[in-house]
């Protein structure tokens, strides 16, 4: 196999950022060490988990190219640590081919899904959050309690299936990719979470409130009363 040790080096990948179709500010900045050794440490596992790598990568230029279409597309999808290319690398070591992915399908794979957190999938999340209204159970994962909050469950109890859906999963997609970079997302977890104890705890509140169960128990008495005279005047 080639030697991998200095496959990017700072001249390269200053030219690969003056080549991006978008820079930003962010992609102006300098190259540093840093930026040299994360972009290394990518390319390397990347070929070391493609065996047949150089059926796709033919000589010097060939892997140039790809190192700078690669840079590119971090630059333009701000992707920086490699907290959050892992997802990317693990799919390549799981993945039963040997060949090269492309550049595209490489930062497809670098986008947390439900799946890598563990919570349910869109259509899963969107039909949870529509029946919380009726539902006794509490919302089984924060990027739920995420999505539900910023679309609101009056949209979803007052808007179509076709209006809602987008963008409930466009929204529950940027809760997945929050709480996989860390966030808890718990304000709003405890948003819903104060909404459910609230009514218990009014209830029971109520339950040992001897005023309430007394007026309880004549209006039984009453009901009652009513149930017996309507029985005696069917009987006569």
């Amino acid at each position: 196999m080639k030697d991998m040790k200095n496959l990017v080096n700072p001249a390269n990948l200053n030219q690969a950022m003056q080549q991006a179709d978008q820079t930003s500010k962010q992609q102006k900045q300098v190259i540093t060490e840093q930026t040299i050794e994360f972009v290394n440490r990518v390319m390397k596992t990347i070929l070391a988990n493609s065996p047949a790598w150089s059926i796709s990568l033919k000589g010097t230029e060939s892997i140039n190219d790809y190192r700078q279409q690669l840079v590119k597309a971090f630059l333009e999808n701000e992707i920086t640590q490699m907290a959050q290319v892992e997802l990317g690398l693990k799919r390549i070591r799981k993945e039963p081919t040997n060949f090269l992915p492309s550049v595209g399908q490489f930062i497809g794979w670098c986008v947390p899904t439900a799946e890598a957190i563990g919570c349910p999938d869109s259509t899963d999340a969107y039909k949870e959050a529509c029946r919380y209204r009726y539902s006794k159970k509490p919302l089984s994962h924060p990027c739920i309690a995420y999505a539900l909050a910023k679309i609101s469950m009056y949209e979803l109890s007052n808007k179509s299936e076709a209006q809602t859906k987008p963008r409930f999963e466009k929204l529950y997609q940027q809760a997945v990719e929050l709480f996989y970079y860390g966030d808890p997302l718990q304000e709003f977890v405890e948003r819903f979470k104060r909404e459910v104890n609230h009514d218990l705890s009014k209830l029971a509140d109520l339950r040992g409130d001897d005023d309430y169960q007394q007026r309880n128990q004549e209006s039984a008495k009453k009901h009652l009363s009513a149930i017996r005279k309507k029985l005696k005047k069917s009987r006569a």
